[in-house]
């Protein structure tokens, strides 16, 4: 599996929640009022869905 322990995965998510986070505020400029929260959020569900695809595709080629 490509995430063995606890604290890989947390890393993990951490390190890509950050990257999603620094390129969602540089990339999403503009006029209207773009709070830190619904940035949290928005790339935090970006994050997670991104890892289980992950480890659910790692999963499926790891099989043949």
């Amino acid at each position: 599996m490509v995430i063995s322990t606890f604290l890989e995965v947390v890393y993990v998510f951490l390190f890509w929640w950050v990257l999603f986070l620094i390129f969602h505020r540089v990339l999403h400029r503009s006029p209207k009022v773009n709070t830190w929260k619904k940035d949290l959020l928005l790339t935090g569900l970006q994050t997670a869905f991104s890892l289980v695809v992950l480890i659910a595709v790692s999963f499926f080629w790891g099989r043949h």
